[in-house]
């Protein structure tokens, strides 16, 4: 799967990235009646790894662990990209619920191998199962018109 948005991003940080309020805002929706209870539970996160806010917070950092936490009580799965050179790495595999959920990409030039790696790591866990069914006595009719007389049986 190709993601051609990643091309378009900034060359610097601009303003504020209140990555509490949208983890958060993800535990709220993902937790919600509109999800099917069936389906897997993951938010795939890019950052800058730098998490800031418009107020200020003693710790902001903490807080938003603390948020990635509580995702994880609530069986959400986080996959977290930091991007760029700066990017706080104890910070990203703190977001990331498995430290195999977590990325660094350099710049920009790394996220399509990051994004293919994490859209096969979502696919279906497990063995595909395949039911066999057994042979049965169900007879069917041939299509060829010179066997429409024959019975083959199954």
């Amino acid at each position: 799967m190709r993601y051609a948005g990643w091309r378009s991003l900034p060359a610097e940080e601009q303003g504020f990235t209140n990555t509490a309020a949208a983890l958060r805002r993800a535990g709220e929706e993902l937790t919600s009646d509109r999800v099917n209870p069936n389906a897997r539970r993951v938010l795939v996160i890019l950052t800058d790894g730098l998490p800031t806010a418009p107020d200020p917070v003693e710790n902001f950092e903490q807080t938003v662990l603390e948020e990635a936490a509580r995702l994880a009580e609530l069986n959400i799965e986080v996959y977290a990209i930091g991007l760029g050179e700066a990017v706080n790495r104890t910070f990203i595999n703190g977001l990331a619920s498995a430290n195999e959920n977590a990325y660094i990409a350099p710049d920009r030039t790394d996220l399509q191998d990051i994004y293919d790696e994490v859209s096969t790591s979502l696919c279906e866990v497990g063995p595909t199962k395949i039911d066999v069914l057994p042979k049965t006595d169900t007879y069917f009719t041939p299509l060829r018109p010179d066997e429409r007389n024959s019975i083959i049986p199954f």
